[in-house]
């Protein structure tokens, strides 16, 4: 479902709503809610020998497919502050030299709505290579660049961001 399709019910004064692409309206107080996307974050870590890391997801979305380790971004939370937040949640480990990749739409369906993402990627070293999968994530896994599968990966905009990566060198 899409999220328009989700809101009954004005949340100030429970009047009735009326549908656009961008938002629903209130038609007896005007108030508007917009489907802005969430920012969400995903970050490529390489090993020393330029293996990236995957996360096996331990929760619907998705639940078994391998996505980077990531999450979303809180409100008045940096990005950086957000990969450092979820890479410790995830991985129980420490990052440094977080750098911008790219960032891609997505969609993230959730308890039956498409919620619409802008998934935020970076890349960043480990400082060290203590991992243990916790939170969400059942394990993780270095690949080769060359034995990376494109197809379990949870995410077109994973994907997407990785494969450009990989280009870019």
């Amino acid at each position: 479902m899409e999220p328009r399709d989700a809101y009954k019910y004005c949340l100030i004064c429970g009047g009735k709503l009326k549908k656009s692409t961008e938002c629903v309206i209130c038609t007896q107080c005007g108030y508007r809610i917009y489907f802005n996307p969430a920012p969400a974050n995903a970050v490529i870590i390489e090993n020393d020998k330029g293996d990236i890391l995957l996360v096996r997801r331990g929760v619907e979305p998705q639940k078994g497919f391998w996505d980077l380790p990531g999450g979303f971004i809180k409100p008045h939370e940096t990005f950086e502050e957000s990969v450092r937040r979820e890479i410790r949640e995830e991985l129980g480990c420490e990052l440094k030299n977080i750098k911008f990749i790219s960032a891609l739409p997505n969609t993230y369906p959730f308890q039956g709505v498409n919620i619409p993402t802008l998934d935020i990627f970076a890349s960043a070293e480990l400082v060290t290579y203590e991992l243990s999968a916790s939170d969400d994530i059942d394990s993780f896994q270095f690949f080769s660049p060359t034995e990376i599968p494109f197809d379990e990966i949870a995410f077109e905009s994973t994907k997407r961001a990785i494969k450009e990566y990989l280009t870019r060198g």
